[in-house]
């Protein structure tokens, strides 16, 4: 249980008018105590994940875990999902959130950020947890105030800032939310293993990888055991096609606390680009300059993954996935089964 109680709505103030003020947002975090004491607790921790196919495992206890990629989101309770996870951040962020008001279940989420941006789905985030609590309000008609647990993990020291980008943008974006939703939502920060704070000393993150259990809020860090990958869980090829896709604005929302159970991709076009089968061609060094945003510090499965779904966009039509006019979305529904928990397609 970590101790910082950081409130954003004074965070912001904080840091203009610090003498810390002319130093990175990521240098001023690592200065507090409490914040660097999270970073710590968080990534010494030594808990693995693993497992065959989809099944995974997290202290040898089958779960349903739902493991969210780049560029995705996904929100849950404890009696829907027990684990959300992401892993293979290098500069991108993995940030979990969860709230209780007291009234009605804890709802979490957790989403993986590979730049400065997505507003719009972060706002939309913020705007289901407060959906999922009525806004606060009791059957009494009082105001039940929404306490929310903010975690954010990723990045790195890298020498084009490119992590510190995306941590800047988070902490400007939930301080301006606690701003804004001051009556309604109180946010702590309680996990911050950012950026400088996430970094080895010789430019490689520390930390990879998060994941949180529903129904406690505990999380930890995810990482596989020594010969071991991640399990990918359904779809890891169409599923990262996204990126491929061309530009993207949004998140990709693949589990809702309104669709219980239920891990949805929704519908998008892709298609083979020009020179495709020139970039499965590249050796595995051409290969990570031209598409990593930090070659050196990829994981061993890095190169074997990109191509893995290069070759799954070669040889698939959306249409055959999506329907005619890609407005088919395809569902998956957790089971169940006598080798563990999966998630099962049904549409």
């Amino acid at each position: 249980d970590y101790s910082a109680q950081i409130n954003f709505l004074h965070l912001p103030l904080h840091y203009e008018n610090s003498n810390c003020s002319s130093i990175a947002i990521d240098e001023y975090l690592n200065s507090i105590p409490s914040l660097r004491n999270s970073a710590d607790c968080l990534l010494s921790q030594n808990v693995f994940i693993e497992g065959t196919g989809d099944i995974l495992k997290y202290s040898d206890i089958d779960n349903i875990v739902l493991n969210i990629f780049q560029g995705e989101i996904a929100s849950a309770t404890a009696s829907q999902v027990d684990i959300l996870m992401s892993a293979k951040a290098t500069t991108c962020h993995i940030v979990a959130i969860r709230s209780n008001s007291g009234e009605v279940e804890a709802l979490s989420s957790l989403t993986h950020i590979d730049k400065a941006g997505y507003e719009n789905s972060l706002r939309e985030m913020i705007l289901e947890h407060k959906l999922h609590h009525n806004c606060g309000k009791k059957s009494s008609g009082r105001i039940s105030k929404i306490e929310m647990d903010l975690h954010i993990m990723g990045g790195f020291d890298d020498v084009d800032n490119s992590s510190r980008q995306i941590t800047h943008f988070l902490i400007d974006f939930f301080a301006q939310i606690a701003e804004e939703e001051f009556e309604s939502i109180t946010i702590t920060l309680k996990t911050c293993a950012v950026s400088c704070m996430n970094d080895d000393g010789m430019r490689c993150p520390l930390g990879r990888g998060m994941g949180i259990l529903c129904d406690s809020g505990k999380i930890f860090p995810v990482m596989a055991s020594t010969g071991h990958y991640l399990p990918m869980g359904p779809e890891f090829a169409l599923r990262s096609s996204r990126l491929w896709a061309g530009s993207r604005e949004n998140l990709s929302h693949i589990h809702s606390s309104s669709s219980p159970g239920i891990l949805s991709i929704e519908p998008f076009k892709f298609s083979p680009f020009e020179q495709l089968d020139l970039v499965l061609q590249l050796s595995d060094r051409v290969l990570l300059e031209c598409v990593s945003t930090s070659p050196d510090v990829e994981e061993d499965d890095f190169c074997e993954n990109i191509r893995k779904v290069l070759c799954f966009i070669k040889k698939n039509s959306w249409r055959e996935l999506f329907g005619p006019r890609c407005d088919q979305p395809i569902l998956y529904e957790s089971f169940t089964t006598k080798s563990g928990k999966i998630w099962q397609q049904i549409k």
